[in-house]
């Protein structure tokens, strides 16, 4: 009966029942959306709708909402709602499910579209922030970059007139003929090379001229007037070699020696047979007590012989042997001069003398010269003896042994290192002696600076210069200095280390005759300084106070924040430091890599405070015909190289204008950042190497050589040059100065040149090289091959280490134990403020 009145209704059991359970949770559901939706539809055609709506009516709305939902479920009578009433009603339900779902989605549909446009526009919004930023950044550097080219135009123009060039060569170019030309001798030198006799002797009356010979005496010697110089035969005994005496150790097997003859027969006057005034003879009787007073403390410490004769060499055949084993050699007049008559009428110089110092020089032995209050030495106006030399009067001779032994290591290796200097420098053949004579009366009486040291003039595969580099030509430009200034978006990786410039040159030759009036005698006796040559700059000019660049001394002049200071921007807009503001210029050495090279020259777009780029093509192969040079903001320079030689990394290239000189290799990869980084630390050391990866000495005990080492350590002593910062000052020093042996086994073995150059710069500063950032090796994925990965590459470096301290007679190099790194490196600043460099 039952399943027949549910298939009158239209129904089946099963869609029965899910009407009715639908119908239940509808009910619950209507308690609160049948009341707002029936006060929407007042006019709704539905005569179920008002009674529906006055059933749903919640009569105690203060109960919970619970409560009230079981009270009303109990309150209606579900039997008296037939199916058909049930149906509508769940049906109309569902469309109201259907219509607040489709409002629903097309609301979300609008929500998700509103929300992704404000998205856009706040990204967008973004964007032109950034652009703001950046376009205020580059404005403020066009404006300082107009400001500093304005200030370069205004000191342009106060340097015209004390603009210096190289000294020129003003002395004649023959020598005269006639002598006395004036009738007085005057600009006329006599030169007397008899060694054996006193000209002034033989009547010759120099009048006016300037005299120079081996020998004078106190009464006809003119001081600073006359020049006593060496004797040919002087020069000749002393055994020079390219190697300088073995430095080490400072105290050798003999403390003391004597090597001479010591004659101990009277004279024949009696009043001098018993007045024991021979000077020799009283040094050999204090030599001799001196033995056995300090016998049994100094075991060995002395070896003195009275009977070597140099004349004759009887005896003398060891000297060189024994000289390398001395520590301090004593030297006496000789004979003939060494009595009392020496007292009544000294001799000035023993030409004797002068041997005997050269082979002291050559072997390391330092001189005691005995009486040598009584003595002047060759070139004694210039020279300073003392260095290397210790004078002693013949009456403080017994406290020979105490005052030496008051002398340190460092002392003796000190005097040990100027003697030899002195030697190779003035005396080491005739060529050195007559260039030391010319430049004596050139530098020291007539006052004229030195000839300007020789630059490297080269030939091109390309230079297409763009830049003046002449003080007065761009600088004063300020129309074109402007127009040069090319605009650059940074990225968020990217920082302004530096405005981009008009190339400018160093300031070079402003001391030509300040060196030559008021220190030529460090000239002669500083290893910085030559009494041959004038340099462009000097890294050891002096430094002004910190307040002469904002009084009176404001010559391009570049200080942080004016003066006032600061990091971030203020640090990036200037150079600050001690010096005036200046670039550099990038050497770069290559062979037969263009693609690698293009690569390295094409990252230093940009680079600020960059003068040029000099590239040495090492290669005899021209470059491939139609190469596309890039264009970088300067001047690229291709330079031909005579011959395929690693030491063309350090020729003085005319070309090179600037004083830092930055040496890469064709493979080195680095930021600009870290390259002006080491920039700004140079101008703060500029008699060292500045620069990347460090390497060290090592001692190997077991054979007592060194080793070349590039393992990680914490400390170093060299600095590659295949990304370093160094002098151009030293170029000319490495070229022309630096023992040509030194090259030639650079040549030999094709590596170690780097070594050679840190060997001249320490040698020269005494100073260890200086390291930045971290970096400690090189790398270039693009570079198939390199000379480094060769076996045998690590074994010459061994040799050159050796070798290159065999020339020198020590180990020159020196170790550290720091790096440099930014100020703020690891530094907690506030947030308004920024560091000096973001990633250093």
């Amino acid at each position: 009966m039952e399943l027949s009145l549910s298939r009158q209704a239209g129904f089946s059991m099963p869609r029965l029942f899910l009407y009715l359970t639908a119908a239940i949770v509808l009910v619950v559901l209507l308690n609160f959306i049948a009341p707002f939706y029936l006060e929407s539809r007042p006019n709704s055609s539905n005569s179920a709708s008002p009674s529906l709506r006055q059933e749903f009516v919640v009569k105690d709305s203060a109960a919970s909402n619970s409560d009230a939902t079981d009270e009303e479920l109990h309150k209606y009578d579900l039997s008296k709602i037939d199916a058909e009433e049930l149906t509508s009603r769940v049906e109309e339900l569902l469309s109201i499910r259907v219509s607040v779902l489709t409002e629903l989605r097309v609301l979300e549909r609008n929500r998700s579209v509103v929300i992704k446009q404000i998205s856009e526009r706040n990204n967008e919004l973004e964007k032109l922030k950034t652009q703001i930023i950046k376009r205020a950044a580059e404005l403020e550097r066009l404006q300082l970059h107009i400001k500093q080219a304005a200030l370069a135009q205004k000191e342009a123009k106060d340097q015209v007139g004390s603009l210096v060039e190289p000294p020129l060569d003003i002395l004649p170019k023959q020598a005269q003929k006639a002598i006395f030309t004036n009738g007085d001798g005057r600009n006329n030198i006599i030169v007397n090379t008899n060694s054996s006799f006193d000209i002034l002797q033989t009547g010759v009356n120099p009048m006016k001229a300037m005299l120079l010979q081996t020998q004078f005496n106190e009464y006809n010697y003119r001081n600073k007037y006359d020049l006593i110089v060496p004797s040919m035969y002087s020069l000749s005994t002393a055994k020079a070699s390219e190697f300088s005496p073995v430095f080490s150790p400072a105290r050798r097997k003999y403390f003391i020696s004597f090597l001479g003859q010591v004659n101990e027969e009277a004279d024949d006057d009696s009043s001098t047979k018993n007045s024991n005034t021979d000077l020799q003879v009283v040094v050999k009787d204090a030599l001799l007590k001196l033995v056995a007073k300090h016998s049994r403390a100094a075991y060995n410490e002395f070896l003195f012989d009275f009977d070597c004769d140099e004349k004759t060499k009887q005896l003398c055949e060891n000297q060189t042997i024994i000289l390398l084993d001395s520590t301090f050699t004593i030297i006496m007049p000789t004979a003939s001069h060494s009595s009392q008559s020496f007292l009544i009428n000294p001799i000035i110089y023993d030409n004797q003398l002068n041997s005997k110092i050269m082979n002291a020089f050559v072997t390391g032995a330092i001189p005691i010269l005995v009486g040598g209050d009584f003595i002047s030495l060759p070139f004694n106006e210039a020279i300073d003896w003392d260095r290397a030399l210790i004078r002693i009067p013949t009456a403080h001779i017994t406290e020979l042994y105490v005052v030496l032994k008051t002398f340190t290591d460092s002392d003796i290796i000190e005097m040990r290192r100027f003697g030899s200097n002195i030697y190779h420098n003035y005396f080491s053949d005739l060529k050195q002696l007559v260039d030391t004579i010319v430049a004596l009366f050139r530098f020291n009486r007539l006052k004229i600076p030195s000839p300007p040291a020789a630059n490297e003039h080269s030939e091109f595969y390309l230079n297409q210069s763009k830049f003046d580099q002449n003080l007065l030509s761009n600088q004063s430009d300020l129309t074109q200095s402007a127009s040069f200034y090319r605009p650059k978006i940074y990225s968020d990786d990217e920082e302004n280390v530096g405005p981009l410039e008009v190339p400018f040159s160093s300031l070079v030759y402003q001391r030509n005759f300040t060196i030559p009036l008021a220190e030529q005698y460090s000239s002669w006796n500083n290893l910085h300084h030559s009494p041959f040559y004038t340099f462009p700059s000097l890294p050891y000019d002096p430094v002004l106070p910190s307040e002469s660049k904002f009084i009176g001394s404001s010559f391009r002049a570049r200080p942080i924040g004016e003066g006032a200071g600061g990091s971030g921007r203020e640090f990036s807009e200037a150079l600050g430091g001690n010096f005036m503001s200046e670039q550099f210029t990038i050497v770069i050495l290559t062979y037969e890599r263009e693609n690698i090279l293009l690569s390295a020259l094409q990252r230093l777009k940009d680079l600020p405070y960059l003068n040029k780029v000099i590239v040495v093509w090492n290669s005899p192969n021209p470059p491939t015909p139609g190469i596309k040079w890039p264009e970088i903001g300067v001047d690229i320079l291709v330079i031909k190289s005579k011959h395929n030689s690693l030491n063309n990394r350090f020729l003085p290239f005319e070309e090179i204008k600037t004083d830092a000189v930055l040496s890469m290799d064709d493979d080195a990869s680095f930021r600009h950042d870290e390259i002006i980084f080491a920039f700004r630390v140079w101008r703060e050391a500029r008699d060292r190497i500045v620069g990347f990866p460090a390497r060290y000495h090592a001692w190997d005990a077991a054979h007592s050589t060194w080793l070349y080492n590039s393992n990680y350590t914490c400390e170093f002593s060299m600095i590659l040059t295949g990304a370093a910062f160094y002098h151009k000052y030293y170029s000319y020093l490495y070229t022309h100065w630096m023992p040509a042996a030194i090259r030639n086994k650079v040549d030999e073995y094709m590596n170690c040149e780097d070594i050679a150059m840190n060997f001249l710069v320490s040698h020269v500063s005494r100073l260890p090289p200086i390291k930045v950032t971290s970096r400690w090796t090189f790398r270039c994925p693009e570079c198939s091959s390199s000379l480094s990965e060769d076996d045998r590459h690590y074994q010459r470096r061994h040799r050159c280490l050796n070798y290159f301290a065999s020339v020198y007679g020590y180990m020159p190099l020196l170790y550290t134990q720091f790096r440099a790194d930014s100020v703020l490196f690891k530094t907690r600043i506030p947030h308004d403020k920024q560091k000096c460099f973001k990633f250093i």
